[in-house]
């Protein structure tokens, strides 16, 4: 017996046992089969390290990690008395770690399995959120599938409070002038269309509508500015505010924006900026956040705030760890100019992401280091498009009362889908304008159905639970290979069903392959723990003789 020449030998060394055998029987037995022996050294200083080496080999837990025969231990003793070099090794620390780790998990398992599971977490923290949405194209993938699969897209059946009126290649913006009595205006000169602008907004006054946004910009003073002025005015008299389009979130050094001198005094702006390609899910850039200067509203916001209250101003407040945004109304107070009086409740938008920006981009004014607080822009089937829609043309040829029906308590957004205007690859495979990427991001705001992604204490949440359930499937499965591959494909295929579930339902977007990393990582590490305190054989029949 290999061990029990082991054991007479450390006594020989120094004088004491291996391991304590002093406390009562049970503990005695523990220790045996579980504790670590220390090195013979560390209890005799003078002894050499090779000698531990030897003697820890006999004592070994594992009877293949000891000397095979009572001959190769005798023979390595030899070697040692001789000063030749022994054949046994010192463990690897990967071992004795592990024959460490498998003894404490043994005598302290909640502790382990608490340990464990916040271990896989962590790491599902640390490495699988990199490796899931940065270093792999994972995380797009699963956004293109969940976003683009009609069983669960929450489309929107119809556009509750937005209207689209569209200049098309059937609208003759010439003719419709020349029959208005405005003339200049020419189909040829994009801006020259400011004039029959003004017309419409003046046609929209009496139509009771709560908001006008224009999805165009309007750069650069011209001689037909006052005629959108005038426009203006009139839908401000009847309640109504308008909101015009920025390219760029830059300001110039007086702090205005790119919009006609003239123009901007009459109409709020905000910037219409996103990412729209077919290779990802759309978002829309809700505010942009630099350093300590205010959060600034984009172009769907500041309509929105318009909607919601016209007539007065909006500030933000971007509260980062929520990812939402508090929009605040105020005006100014008629007595004191500096002074602000605030109007209604603050209302909290709850935004898809909020992200710092990576890569500056000056045509959108964008620096490293700017907060983007972003929303996921779902948008609805082409006949939701289309029954929203009415064609520029038509507002002027229709009836008082008809435009009280199509236009009553709506925001209106304008924009251009003519043929010079190119609509964007959508990833679904249709061909969208940004008119109506602009005027679905609206509809999700005011209706408050921004798709939610999880916070990080969500996520940290979701991992745990996930560990634990890997831990709970391991410890419950059959030991075959086959029986837990089957498991964790089961246990795969239920967190995509219940994350598509979730976004249908919900609106909140969870990706699986995060929690997946967390119960695939401590299912691994459970496999290692020795769960079960089960003494050897000649162990447990001297505990039944003892009791």
């Amino acid at each position: 017996d290999v061990y029990a020449l082991g054991v007479i030998l450390y006594r020989l060394l120094t004088g004491r046992f291996p391991y304590d055998v002093s406390a009562d029987l049970k503990t005695m037995f523990n220790n045996i089969t579980d504790a670590q022996a220390p090195p013979p050294s560390s209890v005799e200083p003078g002894l050499s390290a090779d000698l531990d080496t030897i003697v820890l080999k006999a004592l070994t837990k594992d009877p293949g990690r000891r000397y095979q025969t009572a001959g190769e231990f005798g023979r390595d003793i030899e070697r040692f008395l001789n000063d030749e070099t022994i054949e046994a090794r010192r463990d690897s620390a990967v071992y004795v770690l592990r024959t460490r780790y498998r003894a404490l998990t043994r005598s302290h398992r909640v502790v382990a399995t608490t340990a464990v599971v916040l271990l896989a977490a962590l790491f599902a923290q640390r490495v699988g959120v990199p490796i899931v949405f940065r270093w792999t194209p994972t995380n797009a993938w699963f956004e293109e599938l969940t976003t683009h699969t009609t069983a669960f897209s929450p489309h929107v059946d119809a556009f509750k409070d937005v209207a689209v009126i569209t200049l098309t290649d059937d609208t003759d913006p010439t003719r419709i002038a020349h029959e208005q009595g405005l003339p200049g205006v020419d189909a040829r000169i994009p801006k020259s269309l400011r004039r029959l602008h003004g017309r419409l907004m003046e046609i929209l006054a009496p139509a009771n509508t709560r908001a006008v946004a224009w999805a165009i910009t309007f750069r650069g003073q011209t001689e037909y500015d006052p005629h959108f002025v005038r426009g203006a005015e009139a839908l401000r008299q009847a309640g109504a505010d308008v909101t015009v389009t920025l390219k760029t979130w830059a300001l110039d050094e007086d702090g205005m924006p790119d919009v006609s001198a003239t123009i901007a005094p009459t109409v709020q702006w905000g910037v219409a900026s996103g990412t729209l390609n077919v290779d990802d899910p759309w978002r829309m850039n809700i505010t942009k956040k630099r350093g300590l200067s205010p959060p600034r509203l984009s172009f769907a916001l500041a309509a929105v705030a318009s909607f919601n209250h016209p007539g007065t101003n909006a500030s933000l407040v971007l509260n980062r760890k929520s990812e939402s945004l508090d929009v605040l109304h105020w005006k100014r107070d008629s007595f004191q100019r500096r002074a602000r009086k605030p109007v209604g409740e603050p209302k909290r938008i709850v935004l898809s992401a909020v992200r710092e920006e990576e890569i500056a981009n000056r045509d959108f004014g964008v620096q490293a280091g700017d907060l983007m607080g972003d929303v996921l822009v779902n948008i609805p089937p082409d006949e939701v498009l289309r029954d929203s829609s009415i064609d520029y043309r038509d507002v002027f040829s229709a009836t008082p009362e008809q435009l009280r029906r199509r236009f009553n308590g709506k925001l209106v957004i304008v924009g251009d889908i003519r043929r010079q205007v190119i609509p964007r690859e959508h990833p679904d495979g249709r061909r969208i304008h940004d008119l109506y990427a602009q005027a679905s991001v609206i509809d999700t705001l005011m209706r408050s159905m921004s798709v939610r992604l999880p916070r990080r204490s969500h996520t940290f949440a979701l991992n745990t639970i996930a560990a634990a359930l890997g831990i709970v499937v391991i410890r419950r499965t059959d030991a075959r290979i086959r029986a837990r591959i089957t498991y964790i494909i089961g246990v795969g295929l239920t967190a995509t069903l219940a994350s598509a579930v979730a976004y249908s339902l919900f609106q909140y977007m969870c990706n699986p392959a995060v929690p997946l990393i967390a119960f695939l990582t401590a299912a691994a590490l459970s496999k290692t723990m020795n769960w079960e305190q089960r003494p050897t054989d000649s162990s447990q029949q001297l505990l039944d003789g003892s009791s």
